[in-house]
Parts: C-alpha cells; structure tokens; sequence
C-alpha cells in the first residue's frame, strides 16, 4: 500500500508556498481558521485544497466539481504553480515523486520520480513520452488505485 510522505505546492489554490509532511501510521487531521472572514471561521482556509492538491498531483484534476480550469487552481496573480507529491511503499522499499506543473498559457508537465531504498531519486523516462491521459494511467497503474 502507498502513504503520502509529502506534499508541497507552489502557487496553487491560496497557496503561494505550502509544505506538508506526513507520518505512516498516524492520523493527520487538517483542520484551518479563515483569516479574511468572520463568519463562517473555518470556511476558505485550504481545507480541502489539500485534497485537491492530492488528486492534482495524480490524475491531473482537481476532486472538487466547481473547480472547471486551471483558472481555479492557479493562484490568480500567478501564471504558472506546480505541486510535488511524494508517496512511499514501505512493503516494496519504494517511493515514486510525482512533479506537476501547471500553466495558464500551455498544457504543463508531469514527471515521476523513482526512489528505491537506499537509493537516489531517478526520473521515469517512460513518462516523458507518454500522452498526457496515458500518463494519468500510467501513474494509476503504478500506484494501484483507480479513478473510480
């Protein structure tokens, strides 16, 4: 089974920089106080960028159905954000980095990123030649999760 071990984000939802790591084995629980508002007090905080930010670095798409464009995920003084998530399989002494970017003027990009212990990150090159949606397959594959 694959555990998030990190995930920091550039430019993305309200973030201009975020970092967050997280413990195998341990309840992370997100919980956020919205600054620019009074009522209601957690709304707009990032709550739930986290999660889209998650499913951002995977599919390429956000979970949230009123997030239509990058428009709506891109910080709106920003043209370019990027997200890096890092997930570990302690069972196969493994951990894959998937880097996405994205652009308000072009597609973006995606790079997987392949860590055997003891060992230093290599790119996948496999992905650099792969269609965007066969890339989102291709990270599904090898996590061993589906869409659905």
């Amino acid at each position: 089974m694959w555990y998030n071990k990190s995930l920091s984000a550039v430019n993305m939802f309200s973030f201009e920089s975020y970092n967050r790591n997280f413990q195998n084995n341990e309840l992370t629980v997100i919980f956020g106080q919205n600054l620019d508002n009074k009522k209601p007090r957690s709304n707009g905080s990032g709550k739930s960028a986290n999660l889209d930010l998650i499913s951002l670095a995977i599919t390429g798409e956000p979970l949230r159905a009123d997030l239509k464009t990058i428009k709506d995920v891109i910080q709106n003084s920003f043209d370019k954000g990027s997200i890096e998530l890092t997930v570990e399989n302690i069972l196969l002494n493994k951990e894959l980095k998937i880097v996405r970017t994205f652009s308000r003027k072009n597609d973006g990009g995606v790079e997987i990123w392949e860590k055997e212990k003891g060992s230093e990150f290599v790119l996948n090159k496999k992905l650099c030649d792969l269609h965007p949606k066969e890339s989102v397959k291709y990270i599904l594959q090898l996590l061993e999760i589906s869409k659905e």
